[in-house]
C-alpha cells in the first residue's frame, strides 16, 4: 500500500513539474558537464569531494555566479587544470590557476551578477508594482519578471530560481522567497526580496509596499543620475582649461622664449609635435578613461 502511494505520489509530481514546464517563461538550464568536466570529475572526484566538503562556500558562491556545476565538479575540474598547469609553469602554474578559478573567477562573474541586478532593479521593480495593480499573486509577478530577461537582465534569473522553487518543487513563497535571498550576489536585491516576505507575514498589501519601493529607488536612480551630470559639467569645465586652453598657451609661451631668448633656444617642428600629438593625445586619454569610470551602466 505505502509502495503504491509512493508510486502515485511520483507520477503527480512528475505530471506536475511537466506542466509546469510548459506554462513556465523558463528556459531550463543543464547542467551537464562538459567532456574536459566529466574526465576530470572521474578521476579527482575524492579531491574534488573533499574540497567542497571543507569550503561549503564554494556551492553558495557558485550559485550566486550562476555556474551551472556541482561544487565536487568545479573543484575536480580546476585541480586537474592545475596539474596540466604544473607541467607547463611549475609551482607558478597551478598558484595561478587556483587564484582564477577557485577564487578570482567566481568572485568576477558575483559582481558582474551583482551590478546588473542592482542597475536594472529599479525598472524592475516598477514591472512588478504594474503586475501587483492587477491584484496578481505573488507566483504570477514572478513568473511574468522571468519571462523578461531580454529586458531586465539577470534579475529575471533570480525571479525564475523562486518561481521554479514555488511551481516545480513545491516550496511554500515564504520559504522560497528566503532561498532567492541567499542565493543573489546583491545585497540590495536580497532587502527588497526581505521587504517583500515582511508584506505577506504581515498582512500588508503587496501592491502598495511595491509601489513605495518603486517610487523610492527611482527617487533613488534620478539623484545618482543628477549627481552624475554634475560631475560631467564639473570634468568638462577642467578640460576646457586642461585639455584646450593649456596646450595652446603652452605653445605660445614657448614660442614667446623662442623669440626673446638670447641663448640660442630653437622652437623645433619635433617639439610642436609632440606637444599636439603627445601632450594632447595623453589628456584626452586620461579624460576619456575618467569619463568612463564615472560614468553609471544603463
Amino acid at each position: 500500500m505505502a509502495s503504491k502511494d509512493k508510486d502515485a505520489a511520483v507520477g503527480r509530481g512528475k505530471k506536475g513539474s511537466k506542466g509546469a514546464s510548459a506554462k513556465s517563461p523558463m528556459k531550463t538550464e543543464s547542467m551537464k558537464l562538459t567532456g574536459f568536466q566529466s574526465f576530470a570529475y572521474k578521476h579527482l572526484r575524492k579531491m574534488g569531494t573533499s574540497y567542497a566538503r571543507k569550503h561549503p562556500e564554494l556551492g553558495e558562491s557558485l550559485a550566486k555566479a550562476r555556474f551551472h556545476i556541482i561544487p565536487e565538479a568545479y573543484a575536480a575540474t580546476a585541480f586537474m587544470i592545475m596539474i596540466i598547469s604544473f607541467f607547463i609553469a611549475p609551482i607558478i602554474g597551478p598558484l595561478v590557476v587556483y587564484q582564477y578559478f577557485l577564487k578570482m573567477r567566481i568572485n568576477s562573474a558575483i559582481e558582474s551578477r551583482k551590478k546588473n541586478i542592482e542597475i536594472q532593479l529599479p525598472y524592475a521593480v516598477n514591472f512588478l508594482a504594474a503586475m501587483a495593480a492587477t491584484n496578481a499573486t505573488p507566483e504570477v509577478i514572478l513568473k511574468s519578471l522571468a519571462g523578461q530577461k531580454e529586458i531586465y537582465g539577470d534579475i529575471c534569473d533570480e525571479a525564475s530560481w523562486i518561481y521554479r522553487d514555488t511551481r516545480i518543487l513545491g516550496i511554500d513563497i515564504i520559504k522560497a522567497l528566503k532561498n532567492g535571498i541567499k542565493r543573489s550576489p546583491s545585497r540590495k536585491f536580497g532587502e527588497f526580496i526581505q521587504g517583500i516576505i515582511n508584506s505577506l507575514t504581515s498582512g500588508r498589501p503587496l501592491k502598495g509596499y511595491l509601489t513605495d519601493i518603486a517610487n523610492k529607488y527611482m527617487d533613488e536612480n534620478r539623484m545618482e543620475q543628477q549627481k552624475f551630470l554634475e560631475t560631467l559639467a564639473f570634468l568638462a569645465e577642467s578640460y576646457v582649461v586642461v585639455g584646450v586652453a593649456f596646450p595652446i598657451f603652452f605653445m605660445v609661451i614657448m614660442i614667446i622664449m623662442y623669440w626673446v631668448s638670447g641663448s640660442g633656444m630653437q622652437v623645433t617642428d619635433e617639439m610642436l609635435y609632440a606637444v599636439v600629438f603627445g601632450m594632447l593625445g595623453i589628456i584626452n586619454g586620461v579624460y576619456l578613461f575618467i569619463v568612463k569610470i564615472v560614468t553609471p551602466e544603463v
